[in-house]
């Protein structure tokens, strides 16, 4: 069973036609690149990389029209997703969850893995400590943050 969502209209989206609409626009993005990029290098003739690095504006990149509705697409997402309050609050959880356990495990590195520990030999405290939890997937981030932090769990 398709996931259902509701498009920004509030009509209702399965995943499937919102996974065709992106391909579909990305797509277009890729072939106005591909085809404005071709027509720019026709008009200039670039014989090298040189002739390319000369040019006072990017060779590569969008048409007007593109770049245009590429703005637009930014700053509709900036204003309605990106920034929206929900996710700027699981962002801000997700800050404060990652901090809490850098800062405790910077606090008592013991509490780091054997191989860890055998790395700040090598590297900084801190960068063995983001490169640990660098390493983590969200799933085993929430299992660190909860047998640090909760009493219930074994270590």
């Amino acid at each position: 069973m398709l996931c259902e969502r509701r498009n920004w209209h509030g009509e209702v989206m399965d995943e499937l036609m919102r996974h065709v609409i992106i391909r579909d626009l990305i797509g277009v993005m890729v072939g106005d690149v591909l085809a404005t990029t071709e027509a720019r290098l026709q008009k200039i003739q670039a014989q090298s990389p040189e002739d390319i690095q000369r040019q006072p504006h990017n060779v590569i990149g969008y048409s007007a029209d593109i770049a245009r509705m590429t703005k637009e697409l930014k700053a509709f997402l900036f204003a309605n997703m990106y920034y929206s309050f929900r996710v700027v609050r699981m962002k801000t959880r997700a800050q404060r969850f990652l901090q809490q356990i850098f800062e405790t495990l910077y606090d008592d590195p013991r509490q780091l893995p054997k191989e860890c520990q055998a790395d700040i030999k090598n590297h900084s405290l801190k960068r063995v400590i983001a490169d640990y939890i660098a390493s983590m997937t969200d799933r085993s981030a929430v299992i660190e943050y909860r047998r640090l932090f909760d009493p219930l769990m074994r270590p």
